[in-house]
């Protein structure tokens, strides 16, 4: 590999350095939270909820961390479709404006294969870039997590901070005294910010005990197609493999 694609292969290094800062995020989270089970009857529903509040929340910078590293991402695609228009305008094809190249991610199939959509891919990499991306398939209902990574990006640049939520990952509930099963909730995911109680299950009628929990947890990303509810750090480094293969497939394709 030359270094037409060092930009690229430093950008990914750098998401993941946000990826670790993302895990010790979510190491110290695990490792300095605590809680507390209750219940609460609710009489509107007839039920008994058990209930964790904690003492403290994940960092509030984890989800920016997780940004970082998608937006590296996402512009080290950007950086391999400029280097791949370089090459193919140093074979004397007609240059294109810096603002108009990028690595195409587009709403769905149809979108890509519209002629205007085609007639770009076409002119900064010609028939070579065409070919290359009808085999990544760059759009919803194609490469899944590419859509994801774009989707994410935007949504941080343009919009928000990424949602982030807490996720129990196993939960072990003992009963003092003995009570009819409860409904177990892995689903106490939350919005940012992040409230500090969740419901992880739930007893039919009124219920008098004492839960004793033991549970773990995992930070999760919330509203994001084909990503939501998923672990962050597991998910960034999912997207990275995803990048980084593109990445080493047009190296050896075009470099």
């Amino acid at each position: 590999m030359n270094d037409a694609l060092a930009s690229a292969l430093l950008k990914l290094d750098r998401a993941d350095k946000h990826i670790t800062d993302v895990k010790g995020y979510v190491e110290a989270f695990n490792g300095g939270r605590d809680y507390v089970a209750f219940t609460e009857y609710d009489a509107d529903t007839d039920t008994t909820p058990i209930k964790l509040r904690f003492d403290a929340l994940p960092d509030r910078f984890t989800a920016c961390a997780a940004a970082d590293a998608i937006q590296n991402m996402r512009s080290a695609l950007d950086h391999l479709a400029w280097q791949v228009h370089l090459r193919y305008r140093a074979a004397g094809n007609p240059p294109l404006g810096m603002k108009k190249v990028s690595f195409g991610i587009y709403e769905g199939r149809d979108e890509y294969i519209k002629p205007a959509s085609q007639e770009l891919i076409d002119r900064i990499g010609g028939l070579d870039w065409a070919v290359f991306l009808d085999n990544v398939k760059p759009y919803r209902g194609g490469n899944k997590l590419l859509f994801s990574l774009n989707l994410a990006n935007n949504l941080d640049k343009h919009r928000d901070i990424l949602d982030i939520g807490t996720i129990p990952t196993g939960i072990l509930v003992y009963h003092s005294p003995a009570a009819p099963a409860a409904n177990v909730a892995l689903n106490g995911f939350r919005r940012w910010p992040i409230q500090n109680e969740i419901t992880i299950a739930t007893y039919p009628g009124k219920v008098e005990v004492k839960p004793n929990v033991q549970t773990s947890f995992d930070i999760v990303l919330g509203d994001i197609e084909g990503i939501d509810n998923e672990s962050v750090a597991e998910t960034l480094n999912k997207l990275l493999g995803a990048t980084r293969s593109v990445v080493s497939v047009a190296a050896a394709t075009f470099f």
